[in-house]
């Protein structure tokens, strides 16, 4: 990686850990615009979060580091889809599909939000495997 990539990736770790910093604290002061469960509010700060985590552990070379972090972006990811989808109570959520036209709108976008969360959380449980491997599996590097 090149000192002009480091930088841009530095610079974006910094927005996204910013961006993660303010909605935690819009969770936590209580908004009331916020029509989320704090839960979820804190596991989108969380994907922020852990998006700039993963950046700045790409910058120093840490692979093991990044590969934690990038898991726990998917999980939160996961987790917020989830609660769209699955989640108890209406969304205000629309959405069509053209040869499912008699589908209510709600459902449909529901619908498409629990598909999504359920592929996210297969890929996140698939992250987790080179996570738990040895470093014995690993090839040795020769100098």
């Amino acid at each position: 990686m090149n000192e002009a990539e480091r930088r841009q990736r530095v610079w974006a770790a910094l927005l996204c850990l910013g961006l993660g910093v303010l909605l935690t604290y819009v969770v936590w002061s209580r908004q009331p615009g916020l029509r989320v469960p704090p839960a979820v509010g804190y596991l989108a700060a969380g994907v922020f979060i852990a998006a700039g985590a993963t950046l700045l552990l790409q910058v120093r070379g840490i692979q093991r580091g990044q590969q934690v972090t990038a898991f726990l972006l998917v999980a939160a990811l996961a987790g917020v889809g989830g609660w769209i989808g699955f989640g108890p109570g209406s969304r205000r959520c629309e959405g069509s599909l053209g040869f499912l036209a008699f589908v209510p709108g709600e459902l449909v976008c529901r619908g498409v939000f629990g598909a999504g969360a359920v592929l996210t959380g297969l890929i996140a449980v698939l992250m987790l495997r080179p996570l738990f491997k040895s470093r014995a599996d690993h090839p040795k590097r020769t100098a």
